[in-house]
């Protein structure tokens, strides 16, 4: 019986182990296709499962397997080291930046007022908008709050608006993506004039899916051309370990929940929220990720996403 344990110790272990490699492979290697565009976004809980299989594989002296396993987790560790350890900037907020996805229009309207009203939000981008819904917005009191806007509302999943505290210009949609996409300009506060985007990538699929791998791709050199301040807010269909979001740090983009010392931020399912799906990203914007938070909105299965900025 003991010899029998000691080998299922073994055995569970390597499996633990080659499972997780798999993910950080890919997860280095920015391999998304097929089954990965769902196993790269667990790569934080394989820190657990590392530690569960290099318990059984010290214990039966799985000198191998606990070595590549402690390899693993080192990697993973550094990965996301930066948003446990990073420590926000001491600054006044200055403004803050909000996105909630809406789920079909279904999303309270009156719960994304009154975090507009809590959180004090500057720039609010909204997916998935309905024209039923920005009805709904309206009638809570958004535009009091917010009142200069640009949207697209549509039926299903592909409206989207964007409404500012402050003058917004030369606003319009990016007519290249599935989803509405909308880009203007806005003046800040400090006195910059960013080019702001209400971001909206198509979703993952089952199986194969080459929507959101040609936006995934295609995101990071369109923004990546824009001079001088901007500001980015919406539903990324992506965490940060994914290429999407990677390939936007690389082009000098920085997510407000890296920058703010957030830890693992979690907008995604409503219910029972795993992944962080929904960012605020800046780049050359005179200001800094101050702190992050999510709020619930009744009848959406995303949470609201806000960061403040000072």
């Amino acid at each position: 019986m003991r010899a029998f344990l000691w080998w299922a110790g073994r055995i569970v272990a390597t499996v633990l182990v080659i499972g997780c490699i798999a993910i950080v492979v890919a997860r280095a290697f920015k391999i998304d296709f097929g089954p990965f565009a769902y196993l790269v976004p667990l790569i934080p809980y394989c820190t657990v499962v590392l530690l569960v299989a290099l318990v059984l594989s010290l214990v039966t002296r799985w000198w191998i397997v606990a070595g590549v396993g402690a390899l693993a987790l080192a990697l993973i560790v550094f990965w996301w080291l930066p948003p446990f350890i990073n420590s926000p900037a001491n600054a006044k907020p200055t403004l803050v930046a909000a996105t909630s996805n809406i789920a079909l229009g279904e999303g309270d309207a009156c719960a994304v007022v009154a975090m507009v009203k809590q959180h004090k939000v500057d720039l609010l981008a909204v997916e998935e908008m309905t024209p039923e819904s920005l009805i709904r917005l309206n009638a809570c009191g958004l535009f009091d709050l917010l009142p200069h806007s640009y949207v697209e509302p549509r039926g299903g999943a592909s409206g989207t608006g964007m409404f500012s505290k402050y003058p917004i210009s030369n606003a319009h949609g990016n007519q290249s993506t599935a989803l509405a996409n909308l880009e203007a300009q806005v003046e800040l506060p400090n006195g910059q004039q960013a080019t702001w985007l209400a971001v909206h990538v198509a979703g993952i699929v089952p199986g194969e899916h080459p929507l959101w791998d040609a936006e995934a791709k295609a995101m990071p050199a369109y923004v990546g051309a824009f001079r001088g301040p901007v500001i980015l807010t919406g539903d990324f269909n992506s965490t940060r370990d994914q290429p999407l979001i990677l390939n936007l740090e690389s082009v000098g983009y920085a997510d407000s929940a890296t920058v703010a010392g957030s830890g693992l931020v979690r907008t995604f399912p409503s219910d029972f929220p795993f992944v962080g799906i929904d960012h605020v990203m800046t780049r050359e914007l005179n200001m800094s990720a101050l702190s992050t938070s999510v709020v619930l909105i009744p009848g959406s299965d995303h949470r609201a996403f806000v960061a403040t900025y000072g």
